[in-house]
This record gives C-alpha cells, structure tokens and sequence, in this order.
C-alpha cells in the first residue's frame, strides 16, 4: 500500500511492483510497505505500462506519472485452491 510517512496513512493508492523494491521492505529502523496481492495472470498488460511515456510533476514532488492517465478498470481475486 502507498502512504505518507505516517504508517497508517494507507487508503487506496498501491504499487504493482514488476521488479524487486528492497527499499521497500521494513528493517529493524524502518516500517515497510503492506503487501497484500500478486499478479498471476495479464503481466503483459503491466509491461505495456511500464512502457508508456512519463513525466515529473516538480510542484507536487511526483516523478515518473504517465502522461496519459492510466486506469484499471477490473481487479479480481482468485480462488485459493
């Protein structure tokens, strides 16, 4: 889950990591991030965003933010079996 600095700032924004995020992990000086989910299907849809243009949003801090808005519109569980 994204937050602030606070820990439990968490509300509805996430990460889809495709690689390793170690500077995400909690270390005995750190909290971390919650991880609650996995892609098991579509990971190409993931690498073709990855591959759209960004940019920098220096007024709001906010680095790599797609130029063209990018929305899920269907995340589903699947079963545990």
């Amino acid at each position: 889950m994204a937050r602030t600095q606070d820990p439990d700032s968490a509300t509805r924004q996430f990460y889809i990591n495709i690689r390793d995020n170690g500077f995400l992990d909690a270390t005995p000086d750190k909290v971390g991030y919650t991880v609650f989910g996995r892609v098991v299907e579509g990971f190409n849809t993931l690498q073709v965003i990855t591959e759209q243009p960004t940019v920098t949003i220096p007024s709001k801090r906010m680095q790599d933010v797609p130029q063209q808005p990018i929305v899920i519109t269907n995340i589903y569980r699947m079963s545990s079996q």
